[in-house]
């Protein structure tokens, strides 16, 4: 079991010595593997560990109470409660179609107070905390970005991305359960956690707790453990920045298994910060050429969720 495959980046320091050759040393990792480790990103653990904390204790309520706070089925609202069998990754995957994914969710959208469970007190306070420094330091891994491929226009990422936290802007911190599976059950080989697939936007933020299942696959096709690292950010990229660098980044394709039968014996957390550009942005690839044609960003979201839910 290694992550060596996954680079380890010293952030904090870097931002403020050498921006620039941090967003080089970022875009050479992202054209060749897609993910990378961060560490000293600024993101307080204690903001870390209470929007854990209310994940916890939400996934704890009973279901007809989750239910309550349900994600609507279709596109137009994406925050709320996805229980176990709402939503397929895998679903395209020849090889994966049959495999049933046990996962529950909860995608949180600071401007939406609709869904907000009343049982958990803190769920807003903690979870829109950590939504704020998952902001900030979004932003500056953009500006990193931006430098590495010497963009003319160097704030192209950060001004695509103004209405994060707001509507307009579909970026979503989304809070994951992956309860515990019997490995001994009939019906266990048809089991996983999350299917194979790639995230939709332009990065994602993963915040891990330490049990482990994630992996990603590297250039030979092949899936590989990227295991928990206390006091690292897993940042990865998404199939937007990949379209629209024109496929210079790397949008790598990942999954939660049940490889590791102990740790599956155990309730698996994660939150995924899924960042998007705003809904009527238009992205066009940054080359100028024309591999990939213009679109805007919410209607290539709004698809991409039709192929899901």
């Amino acid at each position: 079991m290694t992550t060596a495959h996954i680079p380890v980046v010293d952030f904090g320091s870097q931002f403020q010595d050498n921006k620039e050759q941090l967003g080089i040393t970022l875009v050479d990792i992202f054209r060749t593997v897609g993910f990378v480790y961060l560490k000293n990103h600024g993101v307080p653990e204690e903001t870390i560990q209470g929007a854990f904390g209310s994940s916890q204790k939400f996934f704890e309520l009973g279901t007809d109470t989750k239910k309550k706070y349900g994600r609507p089925p279709g596109t137009d609202v994406n925050s709320g409660y996805v229980p176990v069998g709402m939503e397929r990754l895998n679903a395209f995957l020849e090889n994966e179609h049959k495999t049933v994914e046990i996962r529950e969710a909860y995608n949180y959208l600071p401007f939406d107070k609709t869904k907000l469970p009343s049982e958990v007190p803190q769920f807003d306070e903690t979870l829109s905390t950590l939504f704020v420094e998952s902001t900030r330091l979004a932003r500056d891994i953009f500006e990193c970005i931006a430098l590495g491929l010497c963009l003319e226009k160097q704030d192209i990422f950060v001004s695509s991305h103004q209405l994060i936290g707001q509507r307009g802007n579909p970026t979503t911190l989304r809070t994951l359960s992956y309860p515990p599976i019997d490995p001994s059950a009939e019906d266990a080989a048809q089991l996983t956690r999350c299917g194979t697939h790639s995230d939709y936007g332009t990065i994602t933020l993963l915040y891990q707790d330490e049990i482990g299942g994630l992996e990603v696959e590297n250039r030979d096709d092949v899936f590989l453990p990227a295991l928990p690292m206390p006091g690292t950010i897993l940042v990865n990229v998404g199939d937007l920045l990949q379209r629209w660098t024109s496929d210079l980044l790397r949008s790598t394709r990942h999954r939660v298994t049940c490889n590791n039968m102990q740790a599956i014996k155990k309730t698996r957390q994660s939150l995924a910060f899924f960042v998007h550009p705003d809904d009527n942005f238009t992205v066009k690839c940054l080359d100028g050429s024309d591999k990939y044609p213009p679109v805007s960003a919410g209607e290539y979201l709004q698809d991409r969720f039709k192929l899901t839910y």
